[in-house]
């Protein structure tokens, strides 16, 4: 049961925009409070990370507007149209910057205000995300 909160936590974490904790440490805390197997937490919060920042990416061109300002709607485009290139670069791309230091809340955000295609960026979050979450929890 703790599993399937896991993955709920992880997916509603990741499906706000802004001023949300990181999906690893809430998963990171529930490994710790109830003793749960780190891999079992991963491999449902993974899952649960990659459908909301999926749900992400859907809704955030029709909220946009609303949220940002005209001129960062163009600045956050920009970066978007970006994630719109070559499959393979735009994945090698997103796995970088996800195993930075870096939000990648900005990242999807971006792609979800210029309607790129989410299939071309999430394939590579799955497997960042089974990387970094074991060293952190």
């Amino acid at each position: 049961m703790l599993y399937l909160a896991a993955f709920a936590a992880a997916l509603l974490v990741d499906t706000i925009p802004v001023f949300a904790p990181p999906a690893w440490i809430v998963l990171a805390f529930m490994i710790i409070r109830w003793n749960l197997n780190p891999w079992g937490i991963i491999a449902s919060g993974a899952l649960g990370s990659v459908i909301g920042r999926y749900i992400l990416t859907l809704y955030m061109p029709h909220v946009s507007a609303k949220i940002f300002r005209r001129s960062e709607n163009a600045n956050i485009s920009f970066l978007g149209k970006k994630l719109g290139g070559r499959f393979w670069y735009v994945n090698l791309f997103v796995m970088l910057y996800a195993i930075s230091p870096l939000s990648t809340t900005a990242l999807f955000t971006a792609a979800g205000m210029a309607r790129v295609n989410p299939w071309n960026i999430l394939l590579a979050l799955p497997s960042v995300n089974s990387l970094a979450m074991p060293g952190s929890s």
